[in-house]
């Protein structure tokens, strides 16, 4: 299994000093049909790694029903990513990025805020981990994942 490491010396992925060159591109906003497509390019550009976000509306259009098919398979986006030879920074949404519709959260998440939407929020951020989990051990391609205070 892979590992990647911050030292004080730097970022090592398997105990080899590696510099990042990152470019971000979310896998979600590109027809599944262009992903290989376009992280050639981005590795064309001299870029190592790729990052992307993980937004919770995406993948939760309905509580409690989570979809990863279709342009929403980041599993294979993921997978696309490594046999490219690119590293991967896997970034949750809502919390970590405000630029998305409804700020990463379910449609009407936002409108209709209650306590029973904070819990909501409680549970999305204990299934992410192991959504990540899951991704990491069907793929083993995930260099870096983001993590909110």
């Amino acid at each position: 299994m892979s590992r990647f490491e911050i030292r004080k010396e730097g970022f090592f992925f398997d105990n080899k000093k590696i510099t990042v060159l990152s470019g971000a591109m979310h896998y979600f906003r590109i027809l599944p049909d262009y992903w290989e497509d376009r992280l050639k390019k981005l590795k064309a550009c001299g870029l190592n790694t790729v990052e992307t976000y993980i937004p919770w509306n995406i993948h939760e259009k309905r509580e409690g029903e989570f979809d990863f098919s279709g342009i929403a398979d980041v599993e294979r986006y993921i997978s696309i990513a490594a046999s490219l030879g690119l590293h991967v920074i896997c970034v949750r949404v809502p919390i970590s990025v405000p630029n998305g519709i409804s700020e990463g959260f379910p449609h009407g998440f936002l409108q209709t805020a209650t306590l029973r939407s904070a819990a909501h929020v409680q549970n999305f951020s204990k299934k992410f981990p192991n959504i990540i989990k899951s991704l990491y051990l069907s793929s083993q391609n995930i260099s870096a994942i983001t993590a909110d205070p």
